[in-house]
């Protein structure tokens, strides 16, 4: 009975042990969020958020994009399209921000646009966007992180005929 009782509470302290672990690996991530995503000329642009809590700097080297499929991203709207991009991002620690000027949002270090053109026939739904992040100390292996966001349908202009019925 007491061999019982000493191997259940070994368990239980390991399974502690291991949630402590998990918690403690999340607070060495860097949190990405997506911004507002809105079609723009056939495609869609996604705003991407990125805020390194650790002292050190990150690097975002790769995105991809998981869903929907058979969907292709680029850097910028008119440049060449492919399944996985390769960036090298440096995001710096929070507080070792560029100098800019008030007031003006100007892409550097903490986000980035990236424009995805999805397969046809898809007007609107769910991005996912993965994400692989590595350390420039190398301290964190490669991590891999999943945002997704959101994407209404893109805004119908009336055409000639319509725009007629409507008048």
């Amino acid at each position: 009975m007491a061999t019982a009782f000493t191997g259940l509470t070994g368990g239980v302290i390991a399974w502690f042990a291991w949630l402590a672990l998990r918690r403690d690996n999340r607070t060495q991530l860097p949190i990405v969020e997506p911004g507002h995503s809105h079609w723009e000329n056939g495609k869609v642009r996604v705003r991407i958020f990125v805020r390194n809590n650790l002292r050190e700097t990150l690097t975002v080297e790769s995105v991809r994009v998981g869903h929907p499929r058979r969907s292709v991203i680029s850097r910028q709207s008119d440049a060449y399209y492919a399944k996985t991009l390769e960036l090298g991002n440096r995001i710096r620690p929070i507080g070792e921000g560029d100098r800019v000027q008030p007031n003006q949002l100007q892409p550097g270090p903490g986000w980035f646009d990236l424009w995805v053109d999805p397969p046809r026939g898809w007007r609107s739904g769910q991005i996912a966007i993965e994400l692989r992040i590595s350390s420039m100390a190398r301290t964190i292996r490669s991590k891999r992180i999943v945002t997704k966001t959101f994407v209404p349908p893109p805004i119908a202009s009336p055409t000639a005929a319509n725009a007629k019925s409507q008048a």
